[in-house]
This record gives C-alpha cells, structure tokens and sequence, in this order.
C-alpha cells in the first residue's frame, strides 16, 4: 500500500475515526492492527519475520535487565548479532554470493527472496532498543505491544524516521485526545509531502530516469543536468515521505523525529549530515563512530573510524558497489573537511555569510550532487561514464548556447515537454521558497501569521496542484528499496 495511492486514501481516516472512537486502553490494538494490515499489503508472509524479531526484543531487553555482568554483555552480543545475521541474510547474501564467484569462481547460486519491507530500519531500531536497554539508559518496556509499535508503527516503517525508544515508546502509552489543531496540522504536513513526490520528485524522475537509463546517447552538460536535478527528486522523493509520515503520525497524537532540516542550505558536507536523514546520521554517530571513536586517541585514527562510518552507511543503503563508494565518498569529504579546520585551527565560529556563504553552498551542492552519481547509477561502469564524461560535449553547448532550436532538441531527448518545463521551473524556485522560509523561523509559524483568507487560498492552491500536476501511477518512494 502506497501513501500516494487510493486504497491508503480510503485506509487512513477508517482507522484515525476507529481509533478515536474506541476507549483509549483499547486504542493501541488499533494501532497494531493499522500497522499489521499496512505490512501485510505489501508481501504477507514476511510478517512472519517481522513480529518474532519485535517479540525477541521484548523478551531480550527484560532479559538484559535481570542478566548480570559479564553473562549480560554476552547476551547483547548474541541478540544484536541475531539481528544483524538476518538483514545479512536477505539483503546482503546475493551480494556476497556475487563478489565470492567473481573473485573464487565458487558457483554459489543466487536467492530469489526479496529484502522484507523496513527490515534495514527495523533492524537499526531493534539494536536501538536493545543497546539502550543493554546501557540502563532506558527501562524494557514490560507491554509486547509498546515494542512491537515502536517497530513496526505504519507511518515509519518503510523509511523510517530512524526513531530512539525514548522518543516513541512512551507516546504509545500516554492517552492522546481528538485535537482539531493537532490532526488540522498533521493533514497540510501530509499535503505538502505529496506535493513534493508527486508533483516534483516524480516529474523529475521521468527526466532523470531517460537520461541515467541510457546515458551514453547524452552529452555531458545534459549528464549535469540530470544529476543536479536527481539531487532535488531525491530530496523532494524522501523529504516528501518523511512530511507524510509525520503528518500522519501527527494525527494520532504521535510526534516523529523530524528528519531533515533544509539540507541543501548546508554550507559544508559536515553540515548537510546534520540536516539529511538525520535520524541515521545521528544513529551512526551514537552507536558505530563514538563506540570507535572513544577506543582511539589519535586524530588520525579518528578520522578513519569515520570513514568507515560512512563505508558502513554506503553498505546499509544498498548491496551493491555504487553504494560503497558514494558512502566512501561523503567519509572521504568529511575527512578532509576535518583535515583543513585542524591544519587551519578553525573551529566552530560564526558561519560566513555574503558571497562566500553563497559559494560554499554552492560548492557543497556540487560535491553532494557528484556522489548522488554514484547513487542513482545502476552499476559502477554506467557510474564511472557519467563521471569520465561530464564535459563531454561542452564546447558545442558554449558556441550553441543561444541557438534556440540546438537547446529545444537536446531537452525533448532528455524526456522535457513543454508542460514539464514550465511546471518544474515554477514548482522547484516554490520549494526553495518555502525552503527558505523554514530555515528562517518555520513554515508553520508563518503561515499562521497569515490571514485566515490568504492561508486556506494556499491550501486550496497546494491541494489543486497535487490533484492536477501530480504525476501518478506505481512510483514508490526511493528509500523503500533500502
């Protein structure tokens, strides 16, 4: 069941109403249901899998709390593990098998199971819970169903937000009433995700995908093009999803980490790990770098502990080599960026504004929108074309740049229409608006201060847009895959 879909349409108000009407000592049955039913449409028996690991965490974490030294760590050890061995085991096991014959010719042969929906964000969750409990930051939850919410609570659980058990567990036991403003509010976060999918991430994939589905017919500013404009459908692709999950959490009383904070604002790649996907960023500080990273004393070696970090956020993205290096990359650029403020003896000073803010903004859209080439390319040797093949072509764009019907042909072979054009050149210069206003004081809070008048013409405009530039059909939202 996809959010952009009718059946979800028709599935949301029936349980937010069944939820509301019923008792709240009944409601997170409710709750459970919802979420069962939401995995269930999409491959039913890998809630098969789902619900055993979710019991294995309750009974692990109360076991944790009554386990003593060194028996305990044991036990953590062995309940993280299990975990980890099952995502290696339908994510990773093609992939090992692949490099293992390439490189040994073994012949081993290659499974057929598809990954199970939000395994890669419940198994991080799972050894969320687990290593919270296992530090006595955080008590085991004594009700199945506090844990089994925590992981598989619908609106999350196919990209996330990567959420602590601190945050969500005990929303699930407190009582929420029926609020207006509460739901009101969650209803235009859920809007303004679906205009960011369907009406600009989905536009921008049909141009995207023609260009990056066979990328050795197109010259190299038309390979730029593609990749900066992949940057901005995979931002508006999973912004958008993180809005509608939110909003539709918001609607039930629970509040979700917000997940991204105008990351192509970021005047550095640091900065853009602190405002992307945060909730993973976060997760892999906390649980790999600083377990590393305390153990080292030298700088240097801190460094390549968070290389590896990063080798290690490529990998979980995906089981395949583009995913690799582009993790590879961005610890690359987090190295030296650290390498220039220790040879420089910068620290962490009033950021620069003017024209050098706007060049490092600049720069580091560049260089992140350089990596998503490796995250967009089915493989490595299509990765390495783009990347070897970027000027390809650029002279005869310099001495044609005013040649009107030169232009009008190479954007009709990259899949424009006139159409198209004009929606993402009005829709993307919006976004950055809106953007804008966000990273200065919040969207929500200005439109508040708007006449009741001018705020609900913005609603009717953004509902009408999503109703009639939406672009519709099976498009799933990108980070489903991981």
């Amino acid at each position: 069941m996809q959010f952009a879909s009718l059946q979800f349409l028709l599935f949301l108000p029936i349980a937010a109403f069944t939820y509301f009407r019923l008792p709240q000592r009944h409601r997170w049955m409710i709750l459970l249901l919802a979420s069962g039913y939401f995995y269930f449409s999409f491959i039913p028996t890998y809630i098969l899998l789902a619900l055993p690991l979710a019991l294995l965490d309750f009974g692990g974490a109360l076991a944790l709390e009554r386990t003593a030294e060194p028996s305990k760590h044991r036990l953590y050890l062995s309940l993280v593990a299990a975990h980890v061995v099952v995502l290696i085991v339908f994510k990773y096991s093609n992939f090992t098998a692949e490099n293992l014959n390439a490189v040994f010719n073994f012949g081993f042969s290659q499974s057929s199971w598809l990954v199970p929906v939000g395994l890669s964000y419940q198994t991080l969750m799972s050894i969320s819970y687990l290593s919270e409990v296992n530090a006595g930051r955080l008590a085991a939850a004594q009700k199945p169903q506090t844990v089994m919410l925590y992981l598989l609570f619908f609106p999350q659980l196919l990209a996330g937000p990567i959420e602590r058990p601190q945050n969500t567990m005990p929303q699930f036991e407190a009582a929420h009433a029926f609020d207006y403003a509460r739901v009101s509010d969650g209803l235009k976060r859920m809007a303004y995700g679906f205009f960011k999918k369907l009406v600009i991430a989905d536009r921008l994939a049909l141009i995207v995908g023609t260009v990056y589905g066979d990328v050795q017919t197109f010259d190299g500013p038309q390979l730029m093009l593609a990749t900066a404009l992949y940057a901005w459908q995979i931002y508006c692709d999973f912004s958008g999803y993180t809005d509608i999950a939110l909003g539709t959490a918001q609607i039930f009383g629970i509040r979700l980490t917000e997940n991204f904070r105008q990351p192509y604002f970021s005047r550095s790649v640091t900065e853009f790990w602190q405002r992307w996907h945060i909730s993973l960023s976060t997760w892999l500080r906390d649980y790999l770098y600083f377990p590393m990273a305390r153990r080292l004393r030298s700088p240097q070696l801190r460094w390549l502990a968070l290389f590896a970090t990063f080798l290690a956020s490529g990998l979980w993205h995906g089981a395949a080599w583009t995913f690799v290096v582009w993790g590879a990359m961005h610890g690359l650029y987090l190295v030296i960026e650290l390498w220039v403020k220790t040879a420089r003896g910068t620290g962490g000073g009033k950021p620069p504004s003017g024209a050098v803010g706007v060049l490092q903004t600049v720069f580091t859209f560049g260089a992140v929108s350089f990596a998503w080439i490796f995250f967009r390319a089915a493989n490595l040797n299509e990765a390495v074309y783009v990347v070897t093949h970027l000027f390809n072509g650029v002279p005869v764009w310099v001495s044609n740049f005013t040649n009107t019907a030169f232009l009008k042909d190479a954007v009709i072979s990259m899949g424009f229409s006139l159409s198209a054009l004009v929606i993402i050149l009005t829709t993307l210069p919006i976004l950055l608006f809106l953007e804008g206003l966000q990273a200065k004081e919040g969207l929500r809070l200005r439109l508040n201060r708007q006449k009741p008048l001018v705020r609900w013409a913005l609603y009717y405009l953004l509902v009408v847009a999503i109703a009639f530039l939406g672009v519709y059909g099976e498009s799933g939202f990108i980070y489903f895959q991981f």
